[in-house]
């Protein structure tokens, strides 16, 4: 089951804003609102970050 989880999920989930932009790209088609919106705008990974840098999440995975 670990094995399993570990390809599916990362360790370290921050967002891309690759994914994000084709997310905002794809909904532009059926919100007007949408249109315009970039993907780095709409990523908050400061709470990850902290977190990563504290070495909370390497100590999850010992």
């Amino acid at each position: 089951m670990t094995l399993i989880l570990n390809k599916v999920f990362l360790k370290k989930p921050y967002l891309l804003t690759r994914g994000v932009q084709n997310i905002l790209d794809d909904l532009e088609r059926t919100e007007p609102k949408a249109k315009g919106l970039s993907g780095s705008s709409m990523i908050e990974n400061r709470f990850l970050k902290e977190l990563d840098e504290s070495g909370f999440i390497d100590r999850l995975y010992q």
